[in-house]
């Protein structure tokens, strides 16, 4: 059960009376209010205990007596920011309203602009500028939600305990908060598209399961979707593409597909309990079966669970492309195998998993080949926001997060405090030196502990999980990491804001932690930046999304592609 608090990171003397006396009065009837002064009081009481609401003013100084500032421009904001990361980061779940005084409307786009672009969890800004009345409305908003939203609060914890999935590292709450969000229920528009990039044995196929969870959990009025898992390496027993979409798209008359191989045998195998039948008629992207008893009906919305999406059939790529397009609600459809002219409503959330560095894979569709990804595919998943994401492994996020882990799955099935020997833990710290322990092996050794009936965890509990194949690999690429020398080609050939400006993006593809700068760069003059890219042959290019801000986006010239 997470205990609910409300943080405000507002000054006693400067929140509006009437604010105080609301938000105090939902404070004896469902939850804690907390009042700091200033940032470093705020995070004292962060690191206190989980956070559910917080209302932060982003203008406030860093230290208790220092004057509270009018917004202009993000970099003003820097403590706000901070201490926001700070926030999000040890309370996973904290939902935040943004309360301040901004100069203008330019303001709050700019500072929207960078919290959006960070993937910081706010849900409205407000403006202290406002008359009073608009004040009281907005207050009145934000008591609502306060009563409204707790509920999703226990299902996350409920979830997360169902699916034994252990969150314990500041990467991996951003996931869950990231994949709870795009769990939103939905009224109208397409469901949500969700690309799970991870090193083998990161555990992709857990979130996966957990963000079908939390689309079930989050719209209690939706029936329960169930979950089509395909690895499309498999798609139609690795023959024809007619059969890769069979399985991918669903058959209409199942009996003349017989010659697809593979495809009829095991229908027939299943036919006993009418499973497989259904689920060839229906579809993966069309909705998988829903079992109620002994019937089997179709369910409207479902979850497509591609996994190595990397290796889809060439003849799958252009179907899939086409669902994504049209995935519109009510209004996509997509046709069977053998549909004779039918087609099937659409109504699925697509999570696609992967460990390939799919960046080196697109081709352009007139060079397609097998083992290749569309580039137009490829594009239209990036467009996605939020819905790029990477799944950190264990040997990314370090030995901490690997006893912290492996100490929780021990003592969930030991159901009391384990105790590791400290001869053990050097071992356990000389694996997680050489990334020798991943999900698996942290499992295996829970096995073994378990079978042993022991008290402690000793070093022969541990031997099982050295005799896995070694999973020893390379940091999987983000999606638009540079190639080498870029740094060293910026400095040299761009000067003035030009070089500020990209030494700035660069810092934050290469990690999104850092700030991204406010650009001022006309269409004209990121069109002149991306043609001298071009000619010195760096397959990186400007880009402008829809919020005005600028980012480095990698491009797949024929160089880079050998197509």
């Amino acid at each position: 059960m997470i205990e609910e608090k409300i943080l405000i990171v507002e000054d006693d003397e400067d929140l509006p009376e009437l604010w105080k006396e609301e938000l105090e009065e939902a404070g004896d009837q469902c939850t804690k209010v907390i009042v700091a002064a200033s940032y470093s009081e705020a995070l004292e009481y962060a690191a206190a205990g989980d956070i559910a609401y917080c209302l932060l003013d982003l203008g406030l100084p860093e230290h208790r007596g220092e004057d509270p500032v009018e917004i202009r421009d993000p970099d003003v904001c820097k403590w706000g920011f901070a201490a926001l990361r700070e926030i999000s980061a040890q309370n996973p779940h904290v939902d935040v309203a943004i309360v301040s005084r901004f100069a203008d409307q330019r303001a709050v786009t700019k500072v929207q602009s960078r919290l959006l672009r960070e993937g910081l969890p706010i849900r409205r800004i407000l403006n202290k500028n406002l008359h009073a009345e608009d004040e009281s409305l907005a207050a009145d908003w934000y008591l609502a939600k306060i009563k409204a939203d707790t509920h999703g609060l226990d299902d996350l914890a409920d979830t997360f305990q169902r699916l034994g999935l252990r969150v314990v590292h500041p990467l991996e709450r951003r996931l869950a908060r990231i994949l709870w969000q795009k769990a939103e229920p939905r009224r109208t528009g397409p469901l949500p598209i969700i690309v799970l990039r991870g090193e083998t044995r990161a555990g992709k196929d857990r979130w996966a399961a957990a963000f079908a969870e939390f689309l079930n959990d989050r719209d209690p009025n939706q029936d329960r979707r169930p979950v089509a898992r395909i690895d499309v390496g498999h798609l139609g027993g690795r023959q024809s593409g007619e059969a890769a979409r069979i399985d991918l798209f669903g058959c209409r008359n199942f009996q003349n597909m017989a010659d697809a191989a593979g495809v009829f045998e095991r229908a027939t195998a299943y036919r006993r309990a009418n499973r497989f039948v259904h689920q060839l008629q229906q579809g993966a992207a069309g909705g998988v079966l829903a079992r109620s008893g002994d019937d089997v009906d179709y369910g409207a919305s479902s979850v497509a669970h591609l996994v190595e999406f990397g290796n889809l059939p060439t003849e799958c790529q252009q179907l899939l492309l086409s669902v994504l397009d049209s995935n519109v609600g009510t209004g996509a459809t997509v046709q069977p195998a053998g549909g004779g002219g039918l087609s099937l409503p659409v109504g699925c959330a697509v999570v696609l998993t992967t460990n390939a560095d799919i960046e080196n894979r697109v081709v352009r569709s007139d060079k397609l080949v097998a083992g290749a990804l569309r580039e137009d595919l490829y594009r239209r998943l990036r467009k996605e926001p939020d819905g790029w994401l990477e799944v950190p492994s264990l040997r990314v996020m370090g030995s901490d997060a690997v006893f912290a882990h492996l100490q929780h799955a021990l003592n969930a099935e030991a159901e009391r405090p384990v105790t590791i020997r400290p001869g053990t833990k050097q071992l356990l710290d000389d694996l997680c030196e050489e990334g020798r322990l991943d999900m698996e092996g942290i499992n295996t050794i829970v096995t073994a502990f378990v079978r042993s009936g022991d008290r402690m965890l000793m070093t022969e509990h541990v031997r099982p999980a050295m005799e896995l194949e070694s999973t020893v690999l390379k940091p999987h690429p983000p999606a638009n990491r540079p190639p080498e020398g870029f740094r060293e080609t910026i400095q040299r050939k761009f000067s003035g804001r030009r070089r500020e400006g990209l030494l700035g993006l660069l810092n934050h593809t290469e990690d999104p932690n850092f700030p991204a700068p406010e650009l001022e760069w006309t269409y004209s003059e990121a069109g002149q930046i991306n043609k001298r890219l071009k000619e010195m042959g760096i397959p990186l290019a400007v880009r402008k999304e829809q919020g005005g801000s600028y980012y480095l986006e990698r491009v797949h010239t024929r160089e880079s592609t050998g197509s």
